[in-house]
């Protein structure tokens, strides 16, 4: 068994070697890595960037350059007129006019280049010349339409020229003048329908859409910036105010012995866990007022000991079977509720969601025996008062959020809400039960 195990493992350590790649190698990969990224880095990069051409020099207060000569005299200076009329309005102008010997060229990346390089701007970095960049091919000595490009500055097509207004101009500049037969003619017309058409264009003036106002501008950095730091400085300011009310909550003391002489009713520790008067608490008096034969629950149990489902529905039938004031107190609430001594299980809501005889007494009961403080709802008050405060907030943000389209003003809104949810369930949460209270709560029926 070992030597086949031998054998196996000196296989495996064999086939490791063969497989393993040497150095050279591995040096070899790396640079040829390196040189494919190079070449596509450098191919991304004169796809972004126009291709750098010999434009020649620009002399200063000359618009025209006419590089085939097919222009007149007359002519140039007619169309030298019409560039000073652009200039006139603050837009600096060149007219650039290259023979070819074939169409391939890009002419609108050569347009951007010629831009770039003469500067063709009111300062540097303005970005609101205009280029008119025109190729004509030497053979057939024609305009073509597509080789006859209309540049305008990013400044310049953001705010005067759009880009799509400028192809316009130029895709229509050559259309109706195939009649022409005269190059030079031709050639001067396609130049001066550029330049007459941008000049009408920019007194008519582009309709940009207005930036925002200061108070729009204002509105959006609050929201954007002030609001959610403020948000975040109300969410722990409230937070911790909640952590100090929760932290002074009542303990439970030490348990007193059961009193004979007051008996602790059911009632009073369903009262006692609830932490509140609802329909628990009222169920566990139905069973107390059912087990004295004050009543008589008809149809699907639904008390305290039992919760089958359907509905349900309790028949009054003697109140002075009732044996203490706090089952008379119900008694009376049931009989309040009731349809010819009926009374059904929207009846009993209706008592759970009012301050009758019944949830009076109890608070009476509980507070007479020192269980329950009477103060408690007032130290629970600013929880309540909080939690609002901060859905008001949340709601004034959502407003301004939406007012001004900042989505960042939802984590305010968000970080609000949270802390509102959370100031009250505290505030619902906190027992108003005294120290003596949850000491009897905690100590068990019989105990």
């Amino acid at each position: 068994m070992r030597p086949h195990l031998e054998r196996l493992r000196s296989r495996v350590a064999a086939r490791g070697r063969l497989t393993r790649p040497s150095r050279p190698a591995l040096i070899g990969a790396a640079l040829g890595l390196a040189l494919l990224l190079g070449s596509l880095s450098a191919l991304m990069r004169g796809a972004d960037e126009p291709t750098t051409t010999d434009f020649g020099d620009r002399v200063p207060g000359q618009r025209i350059y006419d590089q085939t000569g097919l222009l007149s005299s007359d002519d140039l200076l007619s169309l030298d007129r019409r560039a000073a009329a652009i200039e006139r309005a603050g837009i600096p102008v060149v007219v650039y006019i290259r023979p070819v010997d074939d169409r391939a060229d890009d002419t609108r990346s050569d347009a951007q280049s010629l831009m770039r390089s003469w500067a063709v701007e009111t300062r540097p970095g303005a970005a609101d010349g205009l280029v008119l960049f025109l190729d004509v091919d030497q053979r057939d000595a024609a305009v073509d339409p597509d080789h006859v490009v209309l540049f305008p500055g990013d400044q310049l097509k953001r705010d005067r020229l759009p880009a799509i207004e400028a192809q316009r101009i130029s895709a229509g500049s050559v259309r109706g003048l195939t009649t022409v037969v005269d190059t030079s003619r031709e050639l001067a017309a396609t130049v001066n329908f550029n330049l007459a058409a941008t000049e009408r264009r920019l007194a008519l003036g582009f309709p940009v859409a207005p930036g925002p106002s200061v108070a729009e501008r204002t509105a959006t950095t609050i929201v954007r910036y002030l609001i959610p730091v403020v948000s975040a400085v109300l969410a722990l300011l409230a937070m911790g105010v909640v952590a100090a009310i929760w932290r002074g909550r009542p303990r439970p003391a030490a348990c007193p012995a059961p009193d004979a002489t007051h008996p602790e009713s059911p009632v009073l520790r369903a009262a006692l866990a609830a932490n509140r008067v609802d329909q628990s608490v009222l169920l566990a008096a139905i069973d107390r007022l059912a087990q004295q034969g004050a009543v008589l629950v008809v149809g699907p149990a639904r008390t305290a000991t039992a919760h089958p489902a359907g509905p349900g529905c309790v028949r009054l039938l003697d109140r002075e079977r009732a044996l203490d004031g706090i089952d008379r107190a119900a008694w009376d609430d049931l009989a309040m509720v009731s349809t010819a001594g009926i009374v059904d299980e929207h009846g009993l809501t209706r008592i759970t969601h009012r301050s009758g005889p019944f949830s009076r007494a109890v608070t009476t009961e509980l507070e007479g025996r020192g269980w329950w403080d009477a103060m408690a709802p007032r130290r629970a008050g600013p929880l309540v008062l909080m939690s609002q405060a901060l859905l008001v907030a949340g709601g004034v943000t959502l407003v301004v959020a939406l007012a001004v389209g900042e989505i960042l003003g939802l984590v305010a809104i968000v970080l609000l809400v949270l802390t509102a949810a959370v100031a009250w369930a505290c505030a619902q949460a906190y027992p108003r039960a005294t120290p003596l209270g949850l000491a009897v709560a905690g100590r068990g029926p019989g105990g």
